[in-house]
């Protein structure tokens, strides 16, 4: 994020350009997320990383990619998939429309209350070329206009029945998943090679997962802290 007086959403050339950019070849072309010729590399994905307005500050690539993100390969092209975090679409820093109540996006770090509870790095499971947009969504009550939330994005758990998090204040969690739903979601997400992924909603015994990222979520939506 930001500091207090700059807001996200930055742009070069007048294209959005994301915290991770899209993997490119050696051209400089950017690179399909469903292509399958050329496979997209992890030198073609690192190529991508150096355009992001992360890379600035986080120089070393090995960074964005998690050890034990190493058995996801792409549906598309068959290859690795080297970038292994995502961030929530919620502060991914897209242009507010006044028009469109749900997606008022937050833009500036001080618009982020309680930081240390609010995670901004989530491990994803996207099964495409690459980690689609780099952002993570939630069927969340900004997008849905429920108040019932519901998983979206595929959230990756590549350390036994846990992932790791990091949170707006700089640190960083292993989160062990408590629902058998939440799991059994990613295994048949990636079992069926699934590219829409849809919203799924635990049943009312399953919930303590979708709670804790509910609770997580920067963006507080009609009044809730």
């Amino acid at each position: 994020m930001s500091s207090e007086d700059e807001p996200t959403g930055q742009e070069r050339s007048g294209k959005f350009v994301g915290w991770c950019g899209i993997p490119r070849d050696l051209n400089g072309n950017q690179m399909g997320n469903t292509q399958t010729d050329p496979p997209v590399t992890n030198e073609d994905e690192i190529r991508g990383i150096k355009q992001g307005l992360l890379f600035p500050y986080i120089k070393e690539p090995r960074a964005y990619h998690c050890p034990a993100d190493n058995m996801r390969k792409s549906l598309y092209d068959r290859t690795g998939v080297f970038v292994t975090y995502s961030i929530p679409k919620c502060l991914y820093g897209f242009p507010n429309d006044a028009s469109a109540s749900y997606n008022q996006q937050i833009r500036r770090f001080g618009e982020i209350t309680a930081p240390s509870t609010r995670y901004v790095f989530v491990e994803a499971a996207e099964t495409r070329n690459w980690n689609s947009s780099h952002h993570f969504v939630m069927a969340a009550p900004e997008y849905s206009n429920l108040a019932t939330w519901g998983w979206w994005g595929p959230i990756a758990i590549n350390h036994g029945d846990s992932s790791v998090l990091g949170f707006c204040d700089g640190h960083s969690e292993m989160r062990r998943w408590r629902d058998k739903f939440t799991i059994e979601r990613v295994d048949k997400l990636l079992k069926t090679g699934a590219t829409v992924y849809g919203t799924d909603y635990p049943p009312p015994e399953q919930t303590q997962d979708i709670e804790y990222m509910a609770a997580g979520w920067a963006y507080r939506y009609k009044g809730i802290r």
